[in-house]
């Protein structure tokens, strides 16, 4: 009897591990899942952090990892630089003035996709509205001012409404709602905070809160925020209050071990499903994409802010820094036939039934970020020099030569895991087919 349970639970793994590559194979349409951008974001700016950061945990209602993109514009008009992470959402993130931008889609099981909702083109969400504002503002008071003049007229989001985050080094805007005049604005100058599917607004805050699938992630991220949020209490360190490293560690947040879990389910259902107060999720029928989020400092923004973002999975992948001084994103992580992340795709495909090696990746790319965090601090001491020098398009080099190199190392080491991964564990996965994107819409002026 105990060798008949054995043989059924390996049919049954390898019969998902096969499935997987088969829904990779036919399936075109990603935004047909149900519950897609379950987003979690997180603010820390004033005095509880050295720089401002604003970021999120994309979540998606398809399990499976798609290949990731940036792309780096120029507005013609203003001559402000966006980085975007284009490939995936075509959402701008961060500009040469230190305005960063996120966003969080309201959802609901049953309620609309992202593709297949309507009435979006003149809404915040729609590409030639909303998504112009990162490389118009130059502040993130001046974001907020043009986001509110589409919502009076548009609204943020049709359907079941959204948010979108707008900060620079000294400020952070919320503007979330539904349709014209169904919006609220809010402002935050020192404090950590932290979104999801759930309004923060007073004003909006009744308005289908029922349906919210984010309450449990919002509050496990304003508790973990609360441990650091301006009050000296050191939460397994010697740093203080909120900076870099933890703000990666939020969007890492999730549980490996059964017991963790408050509510009673099964081993499978907590492995597979993982959802319950997890920022981080990675589930059988929904999962975190990747997460990202800016730092922003209060000198030199045209230089050192940084758009920090994983590829995929976040507790399966490294963080990567791009400056926004740098002349173009890496070819590896760009738009493009020389994309390589996919290897983070496959590593999250071979960990997925080889659940035993998870925790060991986790904390492998924890060391390479603590790592990549140090030498960043050097690396803008070099280009700080040559900016003294008025060589700013030197200085943008060095950055460069930097970024390059630290995605060509955390694409090798994927690379690596993966092999060492497949050649010891269980389920041997062979993960040569992943999604990808059309190219991103044209540049907006």
């Amino acid at each position: 009897m105990k060798r008949f349970r054995i043989l059924i639970v390996l049919i049954f793994v390898l019969s998902l591990a096969f499935g997987s590559i088969l829904i990779a194979k036919g399936s075109t349409d990603f935004a047909e899942a149900e519950d897609a951008d379950g987003c979690t974001g997180a603010i820390a700016v004033g005095n509880v952090s050295s720089t401002t950061l604003v970021g999120q945990n994309w979540d998606t209602g398809y399990p499976w990892p798609q290949v990731f993109g940036l792309r780096m514009t120029t507005n013609e008009e203003t001559g402000i630089k966006v980085i975007w992470d284009a490939r995936y959402r075509k959402v701008p993130r961060l500009s040469s003035e230190g305005v960063t931008h996120t966003q969080n889609a309201r959802t609901s099981p049953g309620a609309f996709t992202w593709k297949s909702e309507t009435g979006n083109e003149k809404t915040l969400y729609g590409l030639d509205y909303g998504h112009a504002i990162l490389g118009k503002a130059h502040s993130a008071k001046e974001a907020i001012q043009m986001a509110e003049e589409i919502a009076k007229e548009y609204g943020v989001r049709s359907g079941t409404g959204g948010a979108k985050m707008y900060g620079d080094p000294y400020e952070v805007y919320l503007i979330e709602g539904n349709g014209p005049d169904q919006y609220d604005v809010m402002q935050f100058e020192n404090e950590a905070v932290a979104h999801a599917n759930a309004y923060l607004s007073p004003k909006l805050k009744p308005t289908l809160e029922s349906n919210s699938s984010g309450l449990a992630r919002m509050q496990s991220m304003a508790r973990l925020l609360a441990l650091r949020d301006n009050t000296g209490y050191q939460f397994g360190s010697a740093r203080g209050n909120i900076d870099t490293e933890y703000f990666m560690s939020l969007f890492r947040y999730h549980v490996w071990e059964w017991e963790d879990i408050a509510r009673p389910m099964n081993k499978w259902e907590v492995g597979m499903q993982g959802d319950y107060g997890n920022i981080c999720r990675w589930g059988a029928t929904s999962g975190s994409t990747f997460a990202s989020f800016a730092e922003l400092p209060k000198s030199n923004t045209d230089m050192f802010s940084i758009f920090w973002t994983t590829a995929g999975i976040p507790h399966l992948g490294p963080y990567l820094p791009f400056f926004i001084g740098i002349p173009k994103i890496p070819p590896s992580f760009a738009v493009g036939e020389e994309n390589q992340t996919k290897v983070f795709a496959e590593l999250d495909k071979v960990v997925r039934f080889n659940l035993n090696y998870g925790a060991e990746v986790e904390l492998f790319w924890q060391a390479f970020d603590r790592q990549t965090i140090l030498e960043c601090k050097y690396v803008k001491i070099d280009a700080k020099a040559l900016i003294d020098e008025g060589k700013k398009d030197e200085a943008g080099m060095v950055l460069y030569d930097y970024v390059e190199n630290r995605c060509d190392q955390a694409i090798k080491y994927a690379q690596e895991l993966t092999k060492a991964i497949n050649e010891k564990g269980l389920v041997k996965i062979n993960a040569e087919i992943f999604y990808d994107w059309p190219e991103p819409p044209a540049d907006y002026k």
